[in-house]
């Protein structure tokens, strides 16, 4: 697996803590609000960079659609 960027690295523990503490992920608007993006795009950017890296599982037109693999 290729190396997770600081900012991704950041994505997946707040996913990761989201679904621990309210037992689901985040939506991207969630995402984007919480580190400053200006749209949900970005946030959806970094996720699918996120998956390349085989970090986590996106699914197909769900907001909360976000596994963590690891």
């Amino acid at each position: 697996m290729n190396k997770l960027t600081i900012r991704q690295k950041e994505i997946i523990d707040y996913v990761a803590r989201q679904i621990a503490s309210i037992g689901r992920p985040p939506t991207r608007q969630e995402i984007a609000d919480n580190f400053g993006f200006a749209s949900p795009n970005a946030a959806q950017d970094h996720l699918i960079a996120i998956q390349r890296k085989g970090y986590i599982r996106l699914g197909h037109n769900k907001a909360r659609a976000i596994e963590v693999l690891q």
